[in-house]
């Protein structure tokens, strides 16, 4: 079973895709990134804090989101939009995951016969 670490890594290359899909649907503030994240895979995807501001700090610095603060009666929420940037740059992670997981799952269903070659 892979430990805590080895899944918080395997989870780090999904995870920007993952941000730049849930915000071209809205603009969401980071807590409500991470929640709808956890909520849409059932429990089964959670993210660090540290992992995850990473990765939207990484966003801003491209310029593929960036962020606007707004004041609430109780505290102020830092709100992150999708760039139209951003909206190309998942667009091609999308094209390229899908692209890799076809063949991730190529690899894993064939048969033996072609290792023998």
């Amino acid at each position: 079973m892979l430990s805590e670490r080895e899944f918080g890594e395997f989870k780090r290359g999904p995870l920007q895709m993952l941000v730049l899909f849930l915000l071209s649907q809205q603009d969401m503030y980071g807590y409500q990134i991470a929640q709808e994240i956890k909520a849409r895979s059932g429990g089964k995807f959670t993210v660090s804090e540290t992992a995850f501001y990473v990765v939207l700090y990484r966003l801003i610095d491209k310029e593929y989101i960036s962020k606007q603060k707004e004041v609430g009666v109780k505290k102020a929420r830092v709100f992150y939009h999708l760039e139209p940037t951003g909206r190309e740059f998942l667009n091609d992670l999308l094209n390229a995951y899908q692209t890799m997981s076809d063949g991730v799952w190529d690899i894993l269903n064939s048969t033996a016969q072609h290792s023998e070659r």
